[in-house]
């Protein structure tokens, strides 16, 4: 039932046939700007101007127009995507073309948090904080839902038009060349249709549902994660710094949690003791958590550097670090009201995460001249080895920061006298697109073990060793043996000698240093090489391979015993302990 009742000369909600109608408009705009006005817009500013402006106004108009007044959510959707699209024509030259910039993982997303951040707090104009979040929880609810109504509605299409096929009446497919736009308009008015039935539920219903249904989730949530901070100090610090994704994965559970928190707060959900006790829990495991990942990040950034992901990584860790604190304080508080201060905290960490996305858009935190100011500081210092430099980073991806960063680190190559960094400079800087990865020239077998140094000292290659190694760990091999440490030494020391005087031969261990992490290859004549072993990572990674070139270590059996068992052919199998 569409939305028409209400006192006379009052302004009514869009009712279904009005959403409707705003989501195919929507649809219409998309196709528009990205295909028929093009060639009008240009690939340009004024094109990404008014895609911008154009997808945040109706973003912003689908929301509101369930819920508000016809004249005042049109009015409030114009003057919301104002400011998304002055901040985008102010980013626009960070990249040579729309496309680029759209494809970029830091922009867009920043300018999507700028035009959705202010619509619950204009669904709720001067309401408590737990009415903004009840707010921002039924638009996420309702997009969500108009979005498989979306594809379930899609599905169905299809569905008929082939069984109308099968009797010989195709349709769609003659149509919708004939008329491109018509996919489109179709699917913003189902989507447009969606959202109205969404918006014509009563109350807190749909709110209410999806807290009792995610409430389930924060026992075993705050079990597991408790679980993780108690193994934490016990040696599981090594495990965790040793893993590139250890950060993303505690910033996903984090604010995975605190979506939780928050939807419990704007539902005032405080029922069922267990729950109580675990979102409690939550809130105090917050704090550690985002210590945690921000040690990671930061980690990740001393040893090779800013990058424009750690950039936002950075960002997102000082957003949760603020929610984790705020939480951390209303759970100590106690008392029956404390998810009332959690909705406090969360509506004002809404606008930090606001002002920071609009920041993110200005040169003061534009993320791709700061990662590239970072490269080259580290080159120049010396605290880069020139085959660590993120090269094809700098060209392909991170704009006009990154072209400019190549050219200064050109001429910091030039004039160090490093005659090879230049030439893969000039190369990229002619290139057109990235090499494919398959098309990417092995390294030379026999050049990777004439860079080898061999230990003990005076020691030569094993005969009949068969060095045969996987593509990857040849790229690896090479660029650990371009590298050099501060003495010159380059990053690949092979040890040779009798490991397992059960073969004939001797055997050997190849130690690569790359990436700030020992690998260890094994090798043996006759017999089967194991998989890579990751080594230690950073200082003891260096003083590992230190060693090695010195020759100050020993061979010494080992003291196990091999359980043999002999099969039905007569090979014996073993298995050390």
């Amino acid at each position: 039932m569409t939305q028409t009742s209400g006192p006379a000369g009052m302004q009514r909600p869009a009712g279904r046939i009005g959403l409707a109608a705003i989501g195919a408009a929507a649809g219409l705009s998309g196709w528009l700007l990205g295909d028929a006005l093009v060639p009008v817009l240009g690939d340009g500013a004024l094109q990404l101007v008014a895609i911008v402006y154009a997808a945040s106004f109706f973003s912003a108009w689908l929301a509101l127009a369930g819920h508000l007044p016809g004249r005042r959510a049109l009015a409030l959707s114009a003057l919301v995507a104002l400011p998304v699209a002055a901040l985008a024509a102010l980013s626009s030259p960070r990249f040579d073309t729309v496309a680029a910039l759209i494809s970029s993982d830091e922009v867009i997303p920043a300018l999507s948090l700028l035009g959705l951040m202010p619509l619950p707090f204009l669904l709720a104009p001067g309401a408590g904080a737990a009415a903004v979040l009840a707010a921002g929880w039924g638009l996420a609810l309702r997009a969500v839902v108009g979005l498989l109504f979306t594809l379930l509605c899609w599905a169905v299409i299809w569905l008929c038009d082939t069984l109308l096929g099968l009797v010989g009446l195709h349709l769609l497919e003659p149509l919708f060349r004939r008329v491109e736009a018509l996919p489109w308009a179709i699917t913003g008015a189902i989507f447009g249709l969606g959202l109205a039935v969404m918006a014509e539920a009563a109350g807190q219903v749909p709110l209410a549902l999806a807290s009792r249904m995610l409430r389930l989730i924060l026992p075993p949530l705050a079990l597991v994660l408790a679980l993780f901070l108690l193994v934490l100090p016990f040696g599981g610090f090594a495990l965790v710094f040793r893993e590139v994704s250890a950060a993303g994965t505690m910033l996903a559970i984090g604010f995975g949690a605190v979506g939780l928190l928050a939807l419990l707060a704007a539902a005032r959900d405080e029922s069922g003791r267990v729950e109580r006790l675990a979102a409690r829990g939550l809130s105090l495991a917050l704090v550690p958590l985002a210590a945690m990942a921000g040690w990671a990040v930061l980690a990740r950034v001393q040893a090779y550097g800013l990058t424009p992901e750690r950039v936002a990584a950075l960002l997102l860790v000082a957003v949760l670090a603020g929610l984790a604190i705020g939480h951390a304080a209303a759970a100590l508080r106690g008392g029956a009201g404390w998810l009332g201060a959690v909705a406090r905290v969360d509506r004002a960490m809404a606008l930090v995460v606001w002002a920071l996305a609009a920041l993110v858009l200005t040169p003061l935190l534009d993320p791709y001249r700061l990662a590239a100011a970072s490269q080259v500081a580290r080159f120049g210092d010396g605290r880069t080895p020139e085959h660590d430099l993120p090269l094809e980073e700098l060209r392909f991806d991170w704009g006009r920061a990154g072209t400019r960063a190549l050219a200064r680190l050109r001429a910091q190559a030039e004039a160090a006298g490093a005659a090879e960094l230049v030439a893969r400079i000039d190369a990229l800087s002619a290139a057109q697109g990235r090499s494919p990865r398959g098309a990417t020239p092995r390294p030379d077998p026999a050049a990777l073990v004439a860079a080898l140094v061999i230990r003990p000292a005076g020691a030569g290659l094993p005969a009949g060793l068969d060095l045969t190694v996987a593509p990857w760990e040849q790229t690896l091999w090479a660029r650990a043996c371009a590298a050099r440490d501060a003495q010159g030494r380059p990053g690949c020391v092979l040890v040779a000698g009798d490991f397992r005087p059960d073969l004939p031969g001797e055997e050997a261990m190849l130690f690569l240093l790359a990436d700030g992490r020992v690998t260890r290859l094994d090798f043996a004549s006759g017999a089967r090489r194991g998989p890579a072993v990751e080594g230690p990572e950073g200082a003891a990674a260096t003083a590992l391979m230190a060693r090695l070139h010195a020759g100050e270590f020993r061979l010494a059996p080992a003291p196990v015993t091999a359980l043999e068992l002999d099969g039905a052919d007569g090979a014996a199998l073993w298995m050390a302990p």
